[in-house]
């Protein structure tokens, strides 16, 4: 055969194994997808970030905050969320929901949202005194006659301590002013004085039922009631703050709330302390190292491997998800930089990206970014117009609602969010991650 016929014969198997292709990047061919949302892996930007799983996170270990979140989370699907009160409680209020791993966090969400910083030192010492084991708190705001309710469950060795501690809890002196951060339309701190001084004793027109506050004082700001309360139950210290049209409307909310939230923590089978550094920090086996990591590994708050209703607590609208995840099967939610739900099949994580890109779609000052994400045609991504810089406590947890960007995907079973300030960071993410769960 001759030089001419050989080069001819190259050429047409050439033309004939690059017509599947949709075009050479770096001198590699790279093959059309049989479906216009697939991903083309070689055409996808991922940056520095990794795009294989990571180690297997293994057990809690010897530190101590480290088990203390891990016996968190597992205690959080046990903590009644203020939607399970009032349904129209569905705004997040991210500094009054996390888990609560040592007596600085229990301080802290203790003293939010009152303007009373000098007094998270006398919680975080009650903490210490009565040897705080774990617990968490979860906090949402509606615009309803109950405006804001924050609850939190927090355990002690035992009901001896628990009793101790919420008795010098009621005794730490509130502020005479609020502080909450408002989370829409953007972060706003906002300062409200009371009109009244606090009363303690409160909420006595209820002390006959057989569950009701064991310590309450009442205020009020606005021509609101303003109410906080402490209530040993068993082993745990259970806290309710409640801003509500009246102080009846929020002594009956607190009544509402103590009764479903003691039913909820007596089905709570709760870890020794002594063997709490057995437990695993990721108890579906597989996904914590299946889910985006920093560089730096720092996360939100919320980071980990949660259950699905332990995780409504940090999603955006609970009652809406609740409701999804239940359809869709999901299984295991997992925070690190990025989020990803593990869904029943491929099926129920397309409706999991459905319902996510309605809900961003219908955001204020939302919209699609003007470009897509390389080689991954089935990533929606979104820019926030509005986007100013929120409050710098935690810019990670922040984040996780004040996004400026924010891409939704799905590899198979597992539908996953981005967020990030920067639109390249945040599609460089989206990439990555799937490429970690697809594989490839």
């Amino acid at each position: 055969m001759t030089v001419r016929l050989l080069s001819a014969v190259a050429v047409a198997v050439s033309v004939a194994t690059l017509a599947g292709c949709t075009e050479t990047t770096g001198g590699l061919a790279v093959r059309a997808p049989t479906n216009p949302n697939d991903a083309i892996v070689a055409l996808m930007d991922t940056g520095s970030y990794p795009t294989t799983a990571g180690p297997p996170p293994g057990n809690a270990g010897r530190d101590p905050t480290a088990a203390a979140v891990v016996e968190a989370r597992r205690m959080a699907q046990y903590v009644l969320g203020p939607w399970q009160v009032d349904a129209t409680l569905v705004q997040q209020d991210h500094f009054a929901t996390s888990p609560l791993a040592t007596p600085g966090n229990l301080g802290a969400a203790l003293a939010y949202p009152l303007s009373m910083w000098p007094g998270v030192q006398q919680f975080v010492d009650i903490g210490v005194t009565h040897h705080f084991v774990a617990g968490l708190t979860t906090g949402r705001v509606g615009t309803g006659i109950v405006r804001r309710l924050q609850n939190a469950v927090m355990r002690f060795p035992d009901p001896d301590s628990a009793a101790a501690a919420a008795r010098d809890m009621a005794g730490v002196s509130p502020s005479t002013q609020l502080e909450p951060v408002s989370w829409f339309p953007r972060p706003t701190a906002l300062r409200q004085p009371l009109d009244a001084e606090w009363r303690p004793e409160a909420c006595a027109e209820v002390s006959s039922n057989p569950v009701h506050p064991e310590f309450a004082a009442s205020a009020s700001t606005d021509g609101r009631g303003v109410l906080r309360t402490f209530t040993a139950h068993g082993s745990y210290v259970l806290y309710q703050f409640v801003i509500a049209g009246t102080t009846d409307v929020a002594c009956t909310t607190v009544v509402d709330a103590l009764i479903k939230q003691e039913a909820m923590i007596d089905q709570f089978v709760p870890t020794e302390p002594a063997k709490m550094a057995e437990l695993p920090r990721d108890p579906s086996g597989q996904l914590a190292a299946r889910t985006l990591w920093a560089a730096d590994d720092r996360g939100p708050w919320s980071e980990g491997v949660w259950q699905p209703d332990a995780w409504l607590h940090f999603e955006y609208d609970p009652v809406k998800a609740a409701a999804l995840f239940t359809a869709a099967g999901i299984d295991w939610v997992s925070q690190r930089l990025t989020t990803v739900y593990q869904a029943r099949d491929a099926a129920a994580a397309t409706r999991v990206v459905d319902q996510f890109t309605a809900e961003t779609n219908a955001l204020l000052d939302v919209k699609s970014t003007a470009t897509g994400v390389p080689g991954f045609p089935g990533a929606e991504c979104f820019n926030r117009a509005g986007w100013t810089p929120g409050p710098a406590t935690d810019l990670t947890t922040v984040t996780q609602s004040w996004w400026r960007f924010k891409c939704i995907a799905q590899a198979g079973r597992y539908a996953f969010v981005a967020v990030s300030d920067q639109e390249k960071d945040v599609k460089q993410q989206i990439s990555a991650q799937y490429r970690i769960l697809a594989g490839e």
